[in-house]
């Protein structure tokens, strides 16, 4: 019979396979056959192998019939490893039982069965030992013990390392990035993700994509994590993988929530307690519910079951945190201020930025409710703070803009709260404290290692004109790939911010700003777009037009703009384009430039400051601005550290130009020939650069000028980029160091930003802007070359002969008709030399 006992282990062994593969339905035919063999003999090594087999078979009951099922086949195996005195098989049950709780969600009891396997260790082996640790640890994490699995991981690593375990080592570095999410240092938990998920081994990775989505949430990408989710959710249902299929459900009903699509959320939602109540997944059923009782509660219905709900979590649930908030919340809906304050006393610690907001969320609106000012504004600013040294600890811009995502309810509240105080310093101190704060440090340069650089050139190649000819489908494929390794890359390198700025005061404002300076920041709430005018009569809140009208302003001027460059050459077109752009340029003006010039009085120049819907205005084209010096920038607080007068630079130009640009080696050549005229060391070549020389200008010369085209990337935007010679230098390249203080791009569109939540911009010119370039001017819509370059040249004589950037730059347009789109982004920057001239 001991050829019974070998058949099967044999077709038990395929079957535990199979269920790696997450191919359950296939893997229960299987571990059938294998049980009917071993029960065919009395042999003790084939009721072992019976034992096994019901051990295996437990995880997929789980898959296939639910939880209630497996406990069942546990509990015989048990049974029957105790008869037969096999330590090493009551272990083995131990172990599946807490796995099985575990992806039922029921974390203590998950612990209390894998504690009870460490004394077992010595008849267990290092695949055994380490399947218990990993368990155990991520038990541990989802009970907020961290050290203690951080400590239990380690230990799985070594063994896996030790005894050349690739799955289990797969499993213990994924969650230790688990951990380090955990705690909140998303940087080390997307780089332990990505290091798994580079091993290549057999084995399903929906519950890793399941993490990594929760760790992009965290981060504030919440389109990243979508995708990453929705993908797994097709890999979860083709394959059977009940369990994680409800758990990816309920993932991206928190994508909708943060996206504020109610709706959706709720469907997924529902869809995914459904899932959990076939499965008799209790535990992960509550939690569905629970984020359904978060909508009813900031909604205001169904409260007392929402409380009922919240009051059945216990001390040891792994969503404790979740259900205190929103208990508090039924209560603030309810009016019962006493029992949300009450609530809110009893929050468990959280290392997750999110639930961290979120609290202090709750808190703000808990002291607007009890008009409690002092501890409505101590709430706000501690949020913001905490935000900003968040955003600090990254190093990618792209996460440093994302993670404002998480406290745009607070800064909703705050500014609404703002504005119905009809003070106008109170307006202003709200928005600087919520606008561009990731800005408020500087972002540390990238490490471009050679597999990013290499990925970097690769990326080149495919977005060259040379490559999309050959096959633009298969190039666009490989480029999009790339692009997401890419933003990987950066995403997962952290920093150390030396210092976070505090939001400049409304009175430092006052004593900073220029004579005969107007500052005006835009805002809007879902009805109304507003300005806060700083002036020599004061500050003003002024009311302007609903956010809809604005937008549609916005939108026909950069059509009528784009028309006009694009017809530039049509004598017979120029007349009518020209009347298009000036109408649509009176009537943006008249809903937002009007009513605040009129709030500021007397001012010979301007710094705006522009909201989301308001970015990529070309400020010159308005009537009543043009002609006037206007400086762009993301924040007054920013503003005022960039027109600090910088330390001495190299005192170098480089001038550049990229291909098919019409004069714009010509026009290299001239603006270098501008600053030589004046005895400054400027360097041009006479043939189009390649993006390492236009990295290498960037990085070491004090001025650079580029003549190239641009393309702004609205979907990516830190893969705006310019066309050199070799293909397109992006954003994210600039991101490795960048020590030029003026930047002169001469190219269209890249002005542009996508601005997130928070008022944080992401593009070329912010990039530049965010890692240290004091002033940079760029267009916000299509130039012809010729134009541009008749503005360039005349830019830098201005420049040369000591104007300052904004005033160099207002006259250049007003001698260059159709240059409008130019702005001039940053600080209030004036060469240094004009002075030593």
């Amino acid at each position: 019979m001991a050829g019974a006992a070998e058949e099967a282990e044999k077709l038990w062994h395929e079957g535990r396979h199979l269920n790696d593969l997450g191919q359950f339905a296939e893997a229960a035919e299987l571990l059938d056959a294998a049980r009917a063999v071993a029960q065919s003999s009395s042999e003790r090594e084939a009721q072992r192998i019976a034992i096994r087999i019901d051990t295996t078979a437990a995880l997929t009951d789980l898959e296939l019939q639910g939880a209630a099922a497996a406990a069942e086949r546990l509990g015989s195996a048990r049974a029957a490893a105790e008869r037969i005195g096999a330590f090493d098989l009551l272990a083995f049950t131990r172990i599946q039982h807490g796995v099985i709780d575990a992806r039922s969600g029921l974390w203590a009891e998950a612990s209390e069965q894998l504690q009870q396997v460490l004394p077992l260790f010595d008849h267990i082996g290092p695949v055994e030992q380490c399947s218990t640790l990993i368990t155990l640890g991520f038990a541990d994490l989802t009970l907020r013990r961290i050290e203690s699995a951080q400590e239990v991981l380690a230990r799985a690593c070594d063994i896996a390392r030790s005894h050349e375990l690739p799955i289990h080592l797969f499993k213990a570095t994924h969650n230790l990035g688990c951990a380090a999410y955990i705690a909140g240092d998303l940087p080390e938990a997307l780089r332990l993700m990505a290091l798994a998920d580079a091993m290549p081994v057999d084995v399903a990775r929906e519950r890793a994509r399941i993490d990594f989505g929760a760790v992009l949430l965290e981060a504030g990408l919440v389109d990243q994590a979508q995708e990453a989710l929705t993908d797994a959710l097709r890999t979860a249902r083709e394959t059977g993988q009940r369990v994680d299929e409800g758990e990816i459900l309920l993932d991206l009903a928190r994508c909708a929530v943060a996206d504020d699509r109610v709706e959706v959320a709720r469907a997924h939602a529902d869809a995914a307690r459904a899932v959990f109540e076939g499965l008799g997944a209790e535990a992960r059923r509550a939690a569905a519910e629970l984020l359904i009782a978060g909508l009813d509660a900031r909604e205001g219905v169904n409260l007392a079951q929402v409380l009922e709900l919240c009051d059945a979590f216990s001390e040891t649930s792994a969503d404790l945190a979740d259900a205190v908030l929103v208990r508090a919340e039924a209560h603030l809906a309810l009016g019962e201020l006493a029992s949300c304050e009450a609530d809110l006393a009893g929050v468990p610690e959280s290392g997750l930025l999110s639930q961290r907001v979120h609290e202090l969320y709750v808190r703000a609106r808990l002291a607007d409710r009890s008009s409690n000012d002092a501890e409505f504004q101590r709430t706000v600013h501690e949020s913001s703070q905490l935000t900003a040294s968040a955003q600090g600890t990254m190093r990618s811009l792209e996460v440093r803009a994302a993670i404002a995502q998480h406290v745009a309810p607070t800064a909703a509240l705050d500014l609404q709260r703002a504005l119905s105080s009809g003070d106008g310093g109170r307006v202003f101190a709200t928005v600087e404290r919520w606008r561009a704060a990731s800005q408020r440090s500087l972002a540390p340069a990238v490490d471009l290692d050679g597999e990013l650089t290499e990925s970097l050139a690769r990326l080149r190649w495919l977005r060259s004109p040379v490559a999309q000819e050959l096959d633009p489908a298969a190039a666009a494929a490989e480029a999009a790939e790339l692009e997401r390794a890419i933003a990987l890359a950066t995403w997962k390198q952290g920093a150390s911010a030396s210092w976070v700025d505090r939001p400049i005061e409304l009175d430092e404002l006052y004593r900073v700003l220029p004579a005969g300076t107007g500052y005006v920041t835009f805002t809007a709430t879902s009805e109304r777009c507003r300005a806060i005018a700083v002036g020599p009569e004061g500050e003003r809140i002024v009311d302007l037009a609903e956010p809809g009208e604005v937008h549609g302003a916005v939108r026909a001027l950069r059509r009528d703009l784009r028309g006009a460059a694009y017809a530039h050459g049509r004598v017979d077109l120029r007349a009518q384009l020209s009347g298009a752009v000036a109408a649509s340029a009176g009537r943006l003006s008249e809903l937002i430039m009007a009513p605040s010039l009129r709030a500021l009085g007397g001012v010979d120049r301007l710094v705006i400051v522009p909201n989301d819907i308001l970015h990529a205005v070309p400020w010159a084209a308005l009537p009543g601005v043009e002609g006037r010096p206007v400086t762009v920038a993301p924040s007054a607080t920013v503003w005022a550290r960039l027109s600090r007068v910088p330390p001495p630079g190299s005192g170098t130009v480089h001038s550049l130009a990229g291909p098919r640009v019409r004069r714009g080696v010509e026009e290299s050549r001239e603006v270098a020939e501008v600053w030589r005229h004046a005895g400054v060391s400027a360097h041009a070549d006479g043939a189009p650069a390649s993006a390492a020389e236009a990295a290498a200008a960037l990085g070491s010369a004090e001025i650079v000028h580029v003549a190239a085209h641009g393309h702004h990337a609205e979907d990516n935007p830190l893969f705006s980029s310019l066309l050199m010679a070799d293909g397109p230098i992006f954003a994210h390249e600039l991101v490795g160091g960048v020590g030029a203080q003026h930047v002169v791009l001469s190219a269209c569109d890249v002005g542009r930003a996508r601005v997130r939540a928070g008022g944080e911009a992401l593009g070329l010119t912010a990039a530049l802007l965010a890692l240290g370039v004091r002033s940079v001017v760029a267009a916000v819509a299509p130039i012809p070359d010729e134009v541009s370059a008749a503005a360039a040249v005349a830019y830098h004589r201005e420049v040369v002969r000591g104007s300052d950037a904004a005033s160099a730059l207002a006259t250049a347009i007003a001698a260059t008709p159709g240059a409008e789109a130019l702005c001039c982004f940053g600080g209030s920057w004036r060469w240094q030399g004009a002075a030593r001239a």
